[in-house]
């Protein structure tokens, strides 16, 4: 916050902190058919999101994997940038994909009664975000084992249901 006596005309009026918009883990095998692209889907936070959104959303991650793939078929996209957004993907086993997408803080700033939001993208890392990615799927193998073995031995819906069991405390609304 600028003061006036300083000489500054502007200031922050409101801060918006960096927050988790969404986290996905999918498995594109599992849902090729057309009609059937939600049963990809191995767990998804926000709950609250339409499976069409899911869909969509996860259909958007695997373009990007597969498009950037054609570039460097051996180190796939590990994270994208936009203006408001990190989007990071880690690939923990073969065939299943994480992907965290959180928002960028910034600062509301008024300059002679004109509002206009600064992004502090330098906030947000990616190696960070993948760092948090890889400590999570590490802490979820080391009580429960790996997504394949889980899947092998207990099924799809079993596997679902220890992600939603782990997975909702690790992001708690």
């Amino acid at each position: 916050v600028c003061s006036s006596d300083l000489g500054c005309t502007s200031m922050a009026s409101a801060l918006h902190e960096s927050q988790v918009l969404s986290f996905c883990i999918f498995k594109p095998e599992l849902g090729q058919k057309e009609g059937k692209e939600h049963l990809k889907l191995l767990y998804y936070k926000p709950e609250d999101v339409t499976t069409n959104r899911k869909v969509r959303n996860i259909g958007l991650c695997e373009a990007i994997i597969n498009f950037t793939k054609t570039f460097s078929p051996d180190k796939p996209c590990e994270a994208v940038h936009t203006n408001d957004r990190r989007q990071v993907f880690f690939e923990p086993e073969s065939g299943i994909w994480m992907v965290l997408t959180v928002s960028i803080p910034s600062v509301e700033i008024i300059n002679n009664g004109d509002r206009s939001m600064q992004r502090c993208d330098k906030h947000v890392q990616d190696v960070t975000l993948l760092a948090a990615l890889r400590k999570s799927y590490d802490m979820f193998k080391l009580f429960n084992g790996t997504f394949l073995n889980i899947e092998a031995m207990y099924g799809v819906e079993n596997l679902k249901k220890k992600l939603d069991k782990f997975y909702s405390k690790v992001f708690i609304s």
